[in-house]
């Protein structure tokens, strides 16, 4: 068995922030259950609570108490391949993020953001939300605001909504103020791609993500020289193909495999 010292730990993402298998372990989960919320975790791709969680961080994405990956939000790590759990398992996923709302709200909500995640958001508005951009290859596509038709304003028909289906204007670059944001679709009548917005309330911190990982092909992100010593001799041997690295995220109280992370609890990886 390989062991190597001093394993990557990703950095919490935001204040208030926490792994999710760590939550799972302090209560006191059976390991049958413990296996079900990791299948459902891995088939997200998620590793934190901000990773589920919207914008501003005050509720957990709807889409990932159904078992869907958040649009606009892709993971840039490589994962495991895990076929999607059955309904059954995302029942009790469901339920046990429960224990984290209250009324469809977070009891406690997610500060502001400390560092970059590996998630690629994808969608971002101004701090006036006047615009939305929507990230499109190496540009990104701007959108105004639908126009409301109501004679008597009032906080739900001023509150800006926006159409996807709508062609947007190419823009190189996001502005200064541009902060991140959570599409919440409204389904007004048959158009199902009008959206408000849920932003956060500070920009995502620039610059390259604070932890390396080794990946698939011996390559590590952002940067080898950011690598840990221990980790060369591993990143040489599989850039030159000698040594082939995989995990397929199964169990075994008794192992942990090389591309696996140790929690509090060793017994789950994440």
């Amino acid at each position: 068995m390989l062991q190597v010292n001093g394993s990557w730990i990703p950095l919490l993402s935001r204040v208030g922030d926490m792994p999710l298998m760590d939550y799972f372990i302090s209560k006191g989960l059976p390991d049958r259950i413990m296996r079900i919320l990791n299948r459902c975790r891995l088939y997200l791709r998620v590793l934190t609570l901000s990773d589920i969680t919207s914008a501003d961080g005050t509720y957990i994405l709807p889409s990932a108490k159904r078992g869907e990956e958040a649009p606009y939000r892709k993971s840039d790590l490589i994962w495991p391949m895990q076929g999607k759990p059955a309904q059954s398992d995302w029942n009790i996923w469901a339920q046990e993020l429960s224990s984290l709302e209250e009324k469809g709200s977070l009891w406690k909500p997610l500060g502001a953001w400390l560092s970059r995640t590996h998630q690629q958001w994808e969608s971002f508005t101004n701090t006036g939300k006047t615009a939305l951009f929507l990230c499109v290859g190496d540009h990104y596509s701007k959108l105004p605001p639908v126009e409301s038709r109501s004679r008597y304003p009032t906080r739900s028909n001023t509150t800006p909504r926006f159409d996807l289906s709508a062609p947007g204007v190419t823009v190189q670059t996001l502005p200064i103020n541009a902060v991140l944001v959570t599409l919440q679709r409204l389904g007004i009548g048959n158009a199902t791609t009008i959206v408000k917005l849920n932003s956060s309330l500070t920009p995502l911190p620039s610059g390259p993500i604070p932890f390396p990982i080794l990946t698939s092909g011996g390559q590590s992100r952002p940067d080898p020289s950011s690598v840990p010593p221990q980790w060369q001799d591993i990143i040489t041997a599989a850039e030159t193909r000698i040594l082939t690295i995989s995990c397929d995220g199964s169990y075994d109280p008794g192992v942990l495999s090389q591309s696996a992370v140790p929690t509090g609890d060793s017994r789950w990886a994440k």
